[in-house]
């Protein structure tokens, strides 16, 4: 069970994801129980005006609470997140990109050098 207050899918419902259509992969990080348990987090209870909480409370065995991702030490937040990337991240696509930046870059220096080396008055 993972206690993420009532507003969870506020990101899915925006459809931000399919307006920028540019992620392959997308995960949740969440808090689990036991994390915030074993963090010793503190605990508050859900909203209960807010539309959604009697689903979050049937979603979470009765309970209508949560507990803030700002409370995480940072570094371990750090690390939950990065582990999530780890799971995604593709090390030969990335330096296939840095390659083509580099190749793209030097492209483009060969082409304006001629160029900037004049000065105003058009002599080398």
């Amino acid at each position: 069970m993972d206690l993420r207050g009532p507003n969870p899918h506020d990101l899915a419902r925006s459809r931000f994801l399919e307006r920028t259509a540019c992620w392959a992969v997308t995960n949740r990080v969440t808090l689990t129980e036991a994390q915030i348990y074993a963090w010793d987090l503190p605990i508050g209870e859900g909203k209960d005006k807010d539309p959604r909480a009697k689903k979050w409370a049937a979603r979470n065995g009765g309970k209508n609470i949560q507990a803030e991702v700002d409370a995480v030490d940072p570094p371990m937040l750090r690390a939950l997140i990065q582990h999530e990337i780890d799971q995604v991240w593709d090390v030969s696509a990335f330096d296939r990109a840095l390659a083509r930046e580099a190749r793209e870059r030097s492209v483009v220096r060969s082409i304006l050098e001629p160029i900037t080396a004049y000065d105003i008055g058009g002599e080398a």
